[in-house]
C-alpha cells in the first residue's frame, strides 16, 4: 500500500541541529503553524496511525504526531489509551487547517462511551500536539501548515 508524501518546504526554518537524528530517531518531520514549530513523529501506516500516542505519560511542547492518510476524508479519532490529553489539528490536501479539536484522555471519559473525535472537513493529515498549544498558537481554520520531511528516505 503507498504511503502518502509530501513535499519539502523551503521556508521553514531548519531544525535546531544540522541533523534529524539529534532531534531523536523517532521525529520524521516538522510543521510550521503560524509562527509555532513543531517536531513531530510520523504514523503512516495503518499499524503506526492504530497505536499513535497511546500509553504516552508526557509530550514535549513543541513535539506531537503527524498522521498521513493514503486519501483525503473525514478523519475520525478517539483517545483509547491515551493517557495525555491532546489537540488535534486536521489539515486538508492544500495544507489548511480545516479544524481543530481537544481531545480529552480516556480515563477522564470512562466509563463512558469513548467519543470519536470528527473532522468538520476531509483531512488529509492529522497533527496531534498537547492539549491548549494550539490555542496558544492561534491555530484556526484556514490557517496553511507548512511541512517539512525530515527523513525522506524513510518507510515508517
Amino acid at each position: 500500500m503507498p504511503t502518502a508524501t509530501w513535499t519539502p518546504t523551503p521556508s521553514l526554518p531548519p531544525p535546531p541541529t544540522a541533523t534529524p537524528l539529534a532531534l531523536g530517531p523517532e521525529i520524521g518531520a516538522a510543521a510550521l503553524i503560524r509562527s509555532c514549530q513543531f517536531y513531530l513523529e510520523v504514523a503512516n501506516s495503518a499499524e503506526t496511525r492504530a497505536v499513535g500516542l497511546m500509553n504516552r505519560e508526557s509530550l514535549g511542547w513543541d513535539r506531537g504526531m503527524l498522521f498521513v492518510f493514503e486519501e483525503e476524508q473525514v478523519l475520525g479519532f478517539w483517545m483509547k489509551n491515551t493517557l495525555i490529553p491532546l489537540d488535534i489539528i486536521f489539515v486538508n490536501t492544500g495544507l489548511k487547517v480545516v479544524d481543530v479539536q481537544t481531545m480529552r484522555p480516556e480515563h477522564e471519559i470512562a466509563p463512558d462511551p469513548l467519543p470519536i473525535y470528527t473532522s468538520a472537513a476531509p483531512a488529509l493529515y492529522a497533527i496531534e500536539i498537547n492539549e491548549n498549544v494550539a490555542a496558544e498558537c492561534g491555530v484556526e481554520p484556514g490557517d496553511t501548515v507548512e511541512l517539512r520531511n525530515l527523513m525522506p528516505d524513510s518507510t515508517r
